[in-house]
């Protein structure tokens, strides 16, 4: 596996040559770097021997980014029940600094999508430029 942080600079920067402004660029790269650490840590335990592909594709003004791995697949509803959580200012309980990742990639980008076949788990987005 590659750092994530290595990984969102380069990221962010093939956004930047693309046409992508700041605040687009950002975003994928945050998305990015998030399903990647979703990958390694809940689907394959931060296995380092383990392997996460992360592809590309820039075509016609969009970027699709696909990350794949070989581990533990996600419940399939929770992509689509995922929500940005509501911490309530006076109760520091409700203050979570886990599980926003998938809302975080939901609410950035315009399409995701998320699929586990024969073994082989992938989460893609797509964001207009």
């Amino acid at each position: 596996m590659c750092e994530s942080a290595g990984l969102g600079s380069r990221l962010r920067e093939f956004c930047i040559q693309s046409g992508a402004g700041p605040a687009v660029a950002d975003a994928i790269e945050l998305c990015t770097v998030e399903g990647f650490n979703n990958a390694a840590e809940h689907a394959l335990g931060n296995d380092s021997t383990k392997t996460i592909t992360v592809m590309l594709e820039f075509v016609s003004g969009v970027v699709s980014v696909a990350i794949q791995d070989d581990g533990r697949a996600m419940d399939s509803g929770r992509l689509e029940s995922a929500e940005m959580p509501q911490p309530d200012p006076k109760d520091t309980a409700t203050w979570r600094d886990r599980g926003r990742g998938l809302p975080i990639i939901k609410n950035l980008m315009d399409h995701v999508t998320y699929e586990s076949v024969g073994g082989h788990n992938t989460l893609c987005f797509r964001k207009h430029l």
